[in-house]
């Protein structure tokens, strides 16, 4: 398994240099010799492997592995609905940081009329889909919201953090509808909601 988790991550970043994979507990440490490698690992993601979301954080060569967070993904969003004439750098900032910490919007993008960011998203919050975003003290958008190379996210309540278990949000609305038919009905327990698949593995840092 190690084997294969080191080549498949070589061969999908596409580096120009090498790195070295190190497990080190449940986590593994990527030692890169470009930085240029480190850059386009963290503004191409997120990576997966085997259907897993592979979660990555920066790493200073200090800290203890163990508290390094790593709840959380680097992610490019694109937000649909914003008008063209409001359609400028803060105002996509504005509109991302609803979603997460806004780190870079996409200029070219911009330029073409598109609103693109990249930003970070929790995996213990619900992926938020579409919202209502106030711009002004007097107009509130209605946009949708489209996220690139999203893994594991569970279709039932939203979230990312499964780690290819089963929703107990789904148990909770089986038991529910169970209750309300009485003992007639029999709950199916063995549903699956919309293939989950594995949706994170906590394992990686970058450095």
């Amino acid at each position: 398994m190690l084997d294969s988790f080191r080549s498949d991550v070589r061969s999908m970043w596409r580096l120009t240099g090498t790195v070295e994979v190190h497990p080190r507990g449940d986590r593994f440490l990527f030692t890169f010799n470009h930085e240029r490698d480190v850059a386009r690992v963290k503004k191409g993601g997120p990576w997966g492997f085997q259907h897993a979301m592979i979660l990555l954080n920066d790493y200073d060569g200090f800290l203890e592995l163990s508290v390094v967070r790593l709840d959380f993904v680097w992610i490019w969003v694109t937000l649909d609905g914003i008008p063209p004439g409001i359609l400028t750098e803060p105002t996509v900032r504005l509109v991302g940081g609803t979603i997460g910490e806004v780190l870079e919007v996409d200029r070219p993008a911009l330029r073409r009329g598109d609103a693109r960011v990249r930003l970070v998203l929790s995996i213990h919050d619900p992926v938020c889909l579409d919202g209502r975003v106030r711009v002004s003290p007097s107009d509130v958008l209605t946009l949708r919201f489209r996220y690139e190379r999203l893994l594991g996210h569970c279709h039932s309540c939203g979230m990312l953090n499964h780690g290819g278990q089963r929703c107990p949000r789904v148990d909770e609305l089986a038991a529910d509808a169970g209750a309300e038919q009485g003992s007639q009905t029999a709950v199916d327990r063995s549903f699956q909601p919309l293939s989950l698949g594995q949706t994170f593995s906590p394992l990686s840092l970058l450095h």
